[in-house]
């Protein structure tokens, strides 16, 4: 999977927001993602999965470069005055618990969470 810039991190968002609130088609919105940002449709699927589980706070299953995280946590602060900022959160703690039990590498993960925590509404 191809490392996705802000931009594109903050263009999934908005989509797979309006997706998960049935304002826009996913299927149409993954061609206009792969046309603004090349972003392939399984990189996509991932995104969606995961921003739809962060909306709901559980854990997301699949990972997201420590930097995608942090980008769309920062969206997830934004997005309608955070209303679902601390889902997010909660998301992120599931995921880094989930890998702690595995014994799995997660410190960049635990910055992000460290840094964005203090936000908590």
């Amino acid at each position: 999977m191809n490392k996705e810039s802000p931009e594109a991190i903050d263009y999934i968002f908005k989509i797979a927001t309006d997706v998960c609130f049935d304002k826009e088609d996913r299927d149409i919105a993954i061609q206009r993602i792969y046309k603004n940002y090349g972003t392939n449709k399984n990189s996509c699927d991932m995104y969606f999965r995961n921003i739809f589980n962060m909306l709901n706070g559980e854990r997301f299953s699949v990972s997201m470069s420590a930097e995608a995280t942090d980008n769309i946590l920062r969206n997830f602060y934004t997005y309608n005055d955070g209303k679902f900022f601390n889902n997010s959160i909660q998301s992120l703690k599931h995921y880094i618990k989930d890998k702690n039990n595995k014994g799995k590498p997660i410190h960049k993960m635990r910055e992000v969470l460290s840094k964005w925590s203090v936000k908590l509404k």
